[in-house]
């Protein structure tokens, strides 16, 4: 579950790169943020988190009849920062 809060692009004059800002939160496990974090690590663009937050959910990641126990599913909110030459 992913939603877009906030995308913004901003182009001063004076430099010779832009910069996109964009919020957004979603809720997954602690381990699917953890691949989606190496993700932007691997990325080709300069990426700035400039926030990150997280709370706890009630939902069930569990599959109904398996063995396994279900894992703990958070709400992550965050903003970054992407830089790019013009």
């Amino acid at each position: 579950n992913v939603g877009a809060k906030n995308v913004a692009i901003s182009v001063p004059t004076d430099r010779k790169y832009l910069t996109t800002t964009a919020s957004f939160t979603f809720v997954t496990t602690y381990e699917t943020f953890q691949l989606f974090l190496n993700d932007l690590e691997k990325s080709l663009e300069l990426i700035e988190i400039k926030s990150l937050s997280f709370s706890s959910t009630t939902e069930d990641t569990g599959v109904k009849g398996s063995k396994t126990a279900p894992q703990p599913v958070y709400q992550f909110a965050m903003a970054i920062e992407t830089y790019s030459l013009k």
